[in-house]
């Protein structure tokens, strides 16, 4: 028995001894397993071009990456790179505001045991590789277009805000160069271009036409503005940026003109008065008026003005009367005066910068007399004026009623101060519409509406500060927003700044969510 017990013994043992691997052939066998996917995938970009990396896995001999123009199907894959060696690649040039996909597996040495793919997508940024148009690249029926020349372009789109897209394909030599002059374009005409390679869309730049000459009269600061105003009587008038020194005082209009900057971001300064005594269209376009008048010598006189800045007299029959992205400062009465009858069927102030008008005995805009059917002022900033009187004065007309008054967008700062009316209006079934401005430090202004039609006054989506009287009139609506606690401005708008701060409500509690007061303050 003691024999069959060590012979069963010694048989198990010589079993495992068989059975039990080496410790080398543990180790190929470990050397075999799966690679780990990549982790820690990431996107860095320079424009459209984008950087991704990943943490480095132990054992690869190198990386392949796909990129595909989808969201995680790699159904449609654009580029494909084979063992890449670091843990990282740099693809250049993708489609501005385009999803992606990528994925990335590790390589071992043997195919079976390569990882499988880690994934990740993304949006690249939106890519404009257009240059700013400036002012020398801008004509009058032209403009010059210019880009990153190692980009890959074919043609310029460029449309007007009525228009339709005119095409200009790019040549060889305009690629090389990066530029191309674009032709045939309206003068005194917003325009977007929009610069393609194939159907993608590669920038977008916004620009306006200069005004078209032919046909206008062009004057120069070293001319006599006044005098050829006055000699012409009216007419189509382009004016050359500078200061015109040369003469100030009063000039007579008695049939339809226009007086506009040949560039609109460089104004034209101008010393007049203006009077207008005739039927048809008066538009002033992208002017500075400045009250100081000018001595002999032509030097400013700073403690001399002018009364007004735009003065109806009895002879006036006109269609519109137009102020539009102007800029007026230092006027002594009002900016535009009808004391002495006539009649304008609509008058418009719309992107204008007005300061330090009527600090003398008079209306701010005083149609005591003048008959005006329509109103539209809009987009524009009233600062420090109308100090001694009323910013609107309508009064009464006999047989003449249904007025009717727009402003919106505006902002007003020390306006009809102290206690002064921002609107007194007396015609007979007038229809006023105040909505989405900014009323601040206005002392004890207030409104006054006498004899509105049904369902007028409308006042609502305001901004008061510091408004005592405006605020707590009963003619505002449910959306009205006051704060007297904080200025509503985070620039400072006793040197003219009116920027609103990024957080403030004015920015979107406007009508349909849109902002309050001036748009160019809200950037």
């Amino acid at each position: 028995m003691i024999v069959k017990a060590f012979k069963y013994l010694f048989l198990l043992a010589l079993g495992a001894v068989i059975l039990m691997p080496s410790c080398k052939e543990d180790d190929e066998v470990m050397e075999r397993v799966r690679l780990f996917r990549p982790v820690e995938l990431s996107t860095n970009f320079e424009g459209t071009t984008v950087e991704i990396t990943w943490l480095p896995i132990r054992g690869a001999s190198g990386y392949d990456v796909d990129l595909s123009k989808d969201s995680l199907l790699f159904e449609n894959i654009v580029e494909s790179f084979s063992s890449v060696q670091s843990a990282k690649i740099t693809i250049p040039d993708l489609e501005g505001g385009s999803r992606y996909s990528v994925r990335v597996k590790a390589l071992s040495e043997e195919e079976q045991f390569n990882s499988h793919f880690a994934e990740l997508t993304f949006v690249t940024p939106t890519e404009n590789i257009l240059y700013q148009i400036t002012g020398d690249d801008i004509g009058a029926t032209d403009v010059r277009i210019t880009w990153d020349p190692s980009k890959v372009v074919t043609h310029i789109v460029i449309t007007s805000e009525s228009g339709t897209p005119v095409e200009f394909e790019i040549t060889e030599a305009e690629k090389a160069a990066g530029e191309k002059l674009c032709e045939g374009l309206e003068g005194e005409t917003n325009y977007t271009a929009a610069i393609f390679n194939g159907e993608i869309r590669r920038g977008v730049a916004l620009f306006k036409t200069l005004i078209d000459i032919s046909g206008a009269t062009v004057v120069y600061p070293e001319d006599d503005l006044r005098e050829i105003l006055t000699t012409e009587g009216g007419g189509v008038f382009v004016l050359m940026p500078g200061d015109y020194t040369q003469s100030s005082g009063a000039v007579t209009f008695t049939k339809s003109t226009a007086l506009k900057a040949f560039n609109a971001a460089d104004k034209p300064i101008i010393h007049l008065l203006i009077d207008i005594d005739g039927p048809g269209t008066y538009l002033f376009q992208d002017i500075e008026f400045s009250g100081f008048t000018v001595d002999e010598d032509g030097n400013l006189d700073e403690t001399s003005r002018e009364s007004y800045v735009l003065r109806i007299n009895g002879n006036t029959d006109a269609e519109e009367l137009t102020l539009k992205n102007c800029v007026v400062k230092n006027y002594d009465r009002s900016l535009i005066r009808g004391t002495s009858g006539g009649a304008v069927a609509s008058i418009t102030i719309d992107g204008c910068y007005i300061e330090d008008v009527t600090s003398g005995n008079n209306e701010f805009l005083d149609f005591r007399s003048c008959a005006v059917n329509e109103f539209v002022i809009t987009n524009t900033t009233f600062t420090k004026s109308s100090n001694s009187r009323h910013f609107l004065r309508c009064d009464n007309i006999a047989g003449f009623e249904g007025q009717q008054i727009l402003i919106e967008n505006c902002t007003f700062y020390k306006v009809a101060t102290p206690a002064n009316r921002i609107l007194y209006i007396r015609t007979l079934e007038n229809k006023v519409t105040l909505r989405n401005n900014v009323f601040s430090e206005m002392g004890e202004a207030e409104y006054v509406v006498n004899d509105p039609a049904t369902g007028f006054p409308e006042m609502d989506y305001n901004y008061y500060h510091n408004a005592v009287n405006l605020s707590d009139d009963e003619l505002n609506g449910p959306n009205t927003l006051i704060n007297n606690t904080q200025s509503p401005f985070a620039g400072d708008p006793e040197a003219g700044d009116f920027s609103i701060d990024f957080n403030s409500p004015i920015r979107n509690s406007g009508q349909g969510g849109r902002p309050m007061g001036d748009p160019r303050w809200v950037n």
